[in-house]
């Protein structure tokens, strides 16, 4: 299982709420996509982060090549500063963290 970070750097005044819809909406059509929240800077209220949990990181990379992923975030560029940034993490099963 991973988790996916990705940070967004907003434009002043941008609303990006419906873009997160868009992508949530979207991706949960995708094969093992689990689930997402949305997360707001407490110190900066301009960046946003999108995690989301998916079971196979290959269906995630399916998910961030396809069309409508890339759609989505054509036409959210204008209210971006910069590229989002992506992390992919893998969750350690809990049974390695007791030896």
């Amino acid at each position: 299982m991973i988790k996916v970070i990705v940070g967004y750097r907003l434009k002043e005044g941008a609303d990006f709420y419906h873009t997160l819809r868009k992508l949530r909406s979207q991706a949960m059509q995708f094969p093992s996509f689990i689930g997402a929240e949305n997360m707001l800077s407490d110190k900066d209220y301009h960046i946003l982060a999108l995690v989301s949990t998916w079971d196979k990181v290959e269906d995630r990379r399916q998910w961030e090549k396809s069309k409508i992923s890339q759609e989505i975030l054509r036409q959210a560029a204008p209210l971006l500063t910069e590229e989002p940034r992506v992390i992919t993490y893998t969750i350690i099963p809990k049974v390695r963290w007791f030896g």
